[in-house]
């Protein structure tokens, strides 16, 4: 079996420090490997993760390993100022410090350009050969022999890019805001008044029409003599006999004593 290229990296951790592992490239692995003596070290916070048949990485050498974390990671070539952050698996035991997998940035998989990291090893196959930029790919290492000249022109191109992305951005911000200003301070212009012309309209005089007086008809009142009703006759009342008044008699009077027998 041919022997799987290997590199040194250096890890940063959180206290600053800078760690060299031992590292090797695999195009088998779909994710990057990291042991958990060297997670410890490096210090950063390793998010835990359940036990997942899913979750198994197999390497090139048909290595079974059942991560029992996730931590993410900057680190960067041995020959190369450049750093990469990545998510790396925890795994007990491996046989190297780190394993990188065909998804790591370091196989030219960059969405930036295959200037950052163009290692040209092939994932489908365990030999080696000699890619392009100047890199040279062995059995046993990985030594990085950048294209000064080729990177040089890379980072000039980039830099012209990102002055243009730059000014670009100044200038639609400054736009932005001179139109802003323009709206909130804005003088009112009034509109000029336009007096309409007067235009005098014709007189029209209309025909005297004379009008007859028309009299109402006359409505005699029909005359109605009234019924003649002759009075009652005088009926004298019948007198009645004089009453005097009523007298209480005197009270000893009302009150005196008679003997019985003799009223």
């Amino acid at each position: 079996m041919d022997p799987v290229p290997e590199i040194e990296i250096v890890i940063h951790a959180s206290d600053g420090s800078n760690l060299r592992m031992r590292a090797r490239l695999d195009g088998v692995a779909w994710a990057s490997i990291i042991t958990r003596s060297k997670a410890r070290e490096a210090g950063h916070k390793v998010t835990e993760l359940a036990s997942d048949p899913q979750n198994i990485i197999i390497d090139s050498v048909e290595t079974r390993h059942t991560p029992i974390g996730c931590i993410k990671l900057r680190y960067f070539q041995k020959s190369s100022p450049r750093s990469q952050e990545e998510d790396f698996y925890v795994v007990e035991n491996a046989t190297h410090d780190v394993i990188l997998g065909a998804a790591s940035h370091l196989f030219g998989n960059s969405p930036e350009g295959p200037h950052l990291f163009p290692i040209g090893f092939k994932p489908q196959s365990k030999g080696s050969y000699t890619p392009p930029y100047g890199l040279e790919v062995e059995q046993a290492s990985v030594t990085l022999t950048l294209n000064y000249e080729a990177e040089k022109v890379y980072q000039e191109e980039q830099k012209q890019k990102d002055k243009e992305r730059r000014e670009a951005g100044i200038q639609m911000l400054e736009a932005k805001e001179a139109r802003m200003r323009q709206e909130q301070f804005q003088p009112y212009q009034q509109t000029p008044y336009q007096q309409q012309p007067y235009q005098q309209q014709p007189y029209q005089q209309q025909p005297y029409q004379p009008q007859s007086y028309q009299q109402p008809p006359y409505q005699q009142q029909q005359y109605q003599q009234q019924q003649f009703q002759q009075p009652q006759p005088y009926q004298q009342q019948q007198q009645q006999p004089y009453q005097p008044p009523y007298q209480q008699p005197p009270y000893y009077q009302a009150y005196q004593y008679q003997p019985p027998g003799s009223g």
